[in-house]
């Protein structure tokens, strides 16, 4: 059974990569199990309050619960050959037991990353506004707007966040994936990815999921103008449109 994850933050494409490795007959990828308010039966917080033990456990052994939790996700295989779980950088955080164990077993990462962070923080402005994170039909559109005085702050802050978690599974077997070259070439990333997770036959990967965010920034950004003039000249002007 090949272990793995998919690193990501939120609003980088992590649910669209992960329905789309699950599309195959030989992997499966949990979603976010490790959410707070995921009340999923499979995920960490049923596991932890299923009995009072496991609640005190939660408080007092959080390493010995976790590495109780994985132990039994990974025993039901589920008839696939890569199984594999989402994981998020406030997660990671949150819960530094679940970064031992991958670094333990040697867990395979994928690291996805939204190259434009400009494009991942104007949708999870939308996606807040919206109170619709991920949908299987198209959604009515909406705008965003930004704080351009905080917007370098807030950027740089996200880019630093990506190299932090470049460094933090260095021992792993890791695969960095860009969503951006994901979604223009699915196929040919679905193949490296493959090849990552030693599966084969190859099989083009697909979603249920819609986009619900147009393309153009200039579409979701209401003060538009006023965050290119702030942006103009910094690292950032790379991410307008």
């Amino acid at each position: 059974m090949i272990k793995f994850i998919v690193l990501s933050t939120q609003r980088s494409g992590s649910a669209f990569l992960a329905t789309s490795l699950s599309s195959h007959p030989r992997i499966h990828c949990h979603r976010e199990i490790f959410l707070r308010k995921n009340r999923n039966p499979i995920a960490y917080r049923a596991f932890r309050t299923a009995s009072l033990r496991r609640r005190l456990a939660h408080l007092f052994v959080t390493k010995w619960l976790v590495y109780s939790y994985l132990a039994d996700l990974y025993k039901v295989t589920t008839g696939v050959d890569a199984l594999g779980f989402k994981f998020m950088y406030d997660q990671a955080k949150q819960l530094p037991e679940v970064v031992e164990w991958i670094r333990e077993h040697n867990v395979k990462v994928i690291h996805l990353i939204r190259a434009n962070v400009l494009k991942t923080f104007s949708s999870l402005l939308a996606a807040q506004a919206r109170k619709v994170y991920h949908s299987t039909k198209p959604v009515e559109p909406i705008k965003v707007r930004l704080q351009p005085e905080e917007l370098i702050a807030v950027l740089t802050r996200r880019m630093r966040l990506i190299e932090t978690y470049r460094g933090v599974f260095a021992d792993n077997p890791y695969l960095e994936v860009t969503y951006e070259s994901f979604v223009a070439h699915r196929d040919d990333e679905a193949r490296r990815i493959l090849r990552f997770l030693d599966i084969e036959p190859f099989v083009p990967l697909t979603t249920d999921l819609v986009k619900i965010n147009p393309d153009s920034l200039q579409d979701l950004i209401e003060n538009y103008e006023g965050v290119a003039q702030v942006l103009k000249g910094t690292a950032f002007e790379q991410f307008l449109d």
